[in-house]
């Protein structure tokens, strides 16, 4: 179990959920990405899973 979700930190957690989602949602589906309105933060996110 990642270590983020047992700290108690609710929004470190819903960042985390957030990428996991974005991450699965790119490999998966990424049509689904290039048709969505991204908020700032879902781009954040995505450029952090293309460094990784």
């Amino acid at each position: 179990m990642p270590e983020i979700l047992i700290s108690g930190n609710h929004e470190k957690i819903n960042r985390w959920k957030l990428k996991e989602s974005l991450r699965i949602t790119l490999k998966n589906r990424p049509d689904l990405i290039k048709s969505k309105d991204l908020s700032d933060l879902e781009i954040e996110l995505l450029s952090e899973i293309k460094d990784e």
